[in-house]
């Protein structure tokens, strides 16, 4: 039985045939029988029906790919076969998880070699193994924080992860959100002494990044506190080293730095072209901090209004919440009430346009986790808005009806 989180459909896998019996695509979630025939797939003979997209998404941006790699049981020939059917490698979920990254969440490393050839044929293909997902973990870090909890580490594992390591080429240094490198991760790792040795010879043939020692507010602050700072110097600066993505050791990212450091004394017109620029260069909207906010969510309680426009005209999600469930209207309110207290009507009023701007495009003050995790272009008409007035059309009595006013 799979059942969906956040949805109420139940679908029973493996007892009926795909083409005739089972049901359509869920209007809740999205789940499709090509989804169920992904994770059912018991071996390279199973029969596919090529009626069936390969490619086709649910409300969670899963592809038949994704659910491959969530089934109990998968043997790396699925993958390949699938990939020869057009499936499409560098798709990721709402979150931003590539197939590997859900694989990798319940490998064993005594099966890893069994993968050494898909994960050959991937490097063929370009597929990028230090993909982040928006909490900033590479596949890898799904792997090893899994070898934490499990048994020691032998030579033999070791020797099969240099191979995978030489393949891949993952970054290992580069942190997650929580501060956590795949060089880290290694370190940690259970063993005896000689495994441990071994790892630790493994881990000194990769030079260190030159990224470890970025502090990105502090060069965004240095930066903006010029009346005469340039832009285009600082794009530069970002180029290097693949700095655009780097996730530093207090868990920012250049955007998310930024957006933090901005003060109310410069121009928040010019937020718009350099939100534009770094999102070309590579910047990621979705990217998470140490609390889990995103660049909205920082916006929206800073007051950055054309910020917060431009963002959301990106595609960055209005339901987001951090680690502690927090969503991005609560913390616009929490600092609204503060500006309040310390009598700043400045900044309560660029805080108040953005919070009447997300209300107007029903952002929810408590957002559900199904709400959150479906991707942006699920139907409105799925969840009843989650606010309190959410009959209301009116945005002034739906802000009374929140508590604004």
């Amino acid at each position: 039985m799979l059942k969906r989180r956040g949805c109420d459909c139940i679908f029973t896998v493996g007892k009926q045939s795909p083409s005739n019996n089972w049901p359509n695509q869920c209007e809740n979630c999205g789940l499709a029988p090509v989804h169920l025939l992904a994770l059912s797939l018991a071996g390279v003979n199973q029969n596919w029906d090529f009626h069936l997209d390969i490619n086709q998404k649910d409300f969670l941006d899963n592809r038949p790919l994704h659910f491959a790699a969530m089934a109990s049981r998968t043997d790396p020939e699925i993958f390949i076969k699938l990939v020869d059917m057009g499936a499409n490698i560098g798709s990721v979920t709402t979150f931003g998880e590539t197939f590997l990254h859900l694989l990798f969440r319940h490998l064993l490393v005594k099966n890893v070699s069994k993968f050494i050839p898909l994960l050959r044929r991937l490097e063929a293909l370009n597929f990028s193994f230090t993909s982040r997902d928006y909490f900033g973990r590479q596949p890898f870090h799904a792997f090893l924080r899994r070898c934490q909890g499990g048994r020691d580490f032998l030579l033999d594992d070791v020797d099969t992860l240099k191979e995978a390591f030489a393949i891949a080429k993952p970054d290992f240094d580069a942190p997650n959100c929580a501060g956590h490198s795949l060089r880290s991760l290694l370190s940690a790792v259970s063993g005896n002494k000689m495994s441990k040795r071994t790892v630790n010879l493994l881990l000194s043939s990769y030079p260190k990044s030159k990224n470890i020692a970025v502090d990105f507010q502090i060069k965004m602050k240095n930066l903006l506190s010029k009346a005469d700072y340039n832009w285009s110097m600082l794009a530069e600066w970002l180029a290097i080293e693949n700095r655009m993505v780097w996730i530093d050791h207090q868990g920012n990212t250049a955007l998310i730095a930024l957006l933090k450091c901005w003060s109310s004394d410069q121009d928040e017109l010019l937020l718009e072209d350099i939100i534009k620029g770094m999102v070309r260069m590579g910047a990621q909207i979705h990217m998470r901090d140490r609390k889990g906010e995103t660049a909205l969510a920082i916006a929206a309680r800073r007051g950055l209004w054309p910020a917060v426009t431009t963002l959301i005209a990106l595609g960055a999600s209005i339901h987001s919440t951090t680690l502690r469930g927090m969503s991005i209207l609560k913390n616009a309110r929490k600092s609204l009430s503060q500006a309040k207290r310390d009598g700043d009507d400045k900044l309560y009023a660029r805080v108040w346009s953005c919070i009447v701007y997300l209300v107007d495009l029903k952002a929810c003050e408590l957002p559900s986790e199904r709400r959150e995790r479906w991707a942006a272009w699920a139907p409105d008409a799925h969840f009843d808005w989650e606010g309190k007035g959410e009959k209301e059309t009116n945005i002034h009595q739906a802000l009374v009806e929140l508590g604004f006013l």
